[in-house]
């Protein structure tokens, strides 16, 4: 598998909790912004990246916390 960048958008106010959160689940954070935070996660392509995100968030937290992962611009 190959590792992709992604970045999910927070809005401002609670970039710090939801990087813990990932962190938490054994997401690789990369960067903390101030309405996105940035991870690195392994997967087929993009989509796969984005998707293994959700599912260790979903199994750390019961929820996806309505993230939506994308691919780097």
């Amino acid at each position: 598998m190959a590792t992709h960048a992604l970045r999910i958008w927070t809005g401002p106010l609670s970039v710090r909790e939801i990087a813990k959160k990932l962190r938490d689940a054994g997401v690789h954070v990369s960067c903390e912004g101030t309405e996105f935070i940035y991870v690195t996660a392994e997967g087929a392509d993009v989509a796969g990246a984005a998707h293994n995100v959700l599912v260790d968030l979903l199994r750390a937290h019961g929820s996806d916390l309505g993230l939506r992962p994308r691919r780097l611009p």
